[in-house]
């Protein structure tokens, strides 16, 4: 009996093991203000959108949602949201110089 105890736990395990990996830090950068945090409406909440990652911690922005299915969105591992990029490069104070920490190493500009 134990041993069939044993062999139908690693079977569970090996069904419910997450194959995604996920990042040691995740560092927030464009959070919601204090004051719309404080107005969220009823439906609203706030998720995380990844955007970001270079193996060592994901970059990640705060949204505001009213979509009851909306997790936030993660990038590919190793790679990036383009367009969250692209609109976070757009209001970046060091868009001028060329690049940022949005978008260096990236090529998109």
């Amino acid at each position: 009996m134990r041993r069939d105890l044993v062999r139908r736990m690693v079977q569970l395990e090996e069904r419910y093991r997450s194959t995604e990996e996920w990042p040691p830090f995740v560092v927030v950068c464009n959070r919601i203000e204090p004051e719309r945090r404080n107005r969220l409406a009823a439906d609203e909440r706030i998720v995380q959108d990844w955007f970001r990652n270079d193996n060592q911690f994901v970059l990640a922005r705060e949204r505001i949602t009213s979509q009851a299915g909306d997790e936030g969105r993660r990038r590919a591992w190793n790679g990036c949201l383009e367009d969250v990029v692209r609109e976070l490069h757009s209001a970046c104070e060091y868009r001028d110089q060329g690049c940022c920490k949005f978008c260096a190493g990236l090529g998109l500009f």
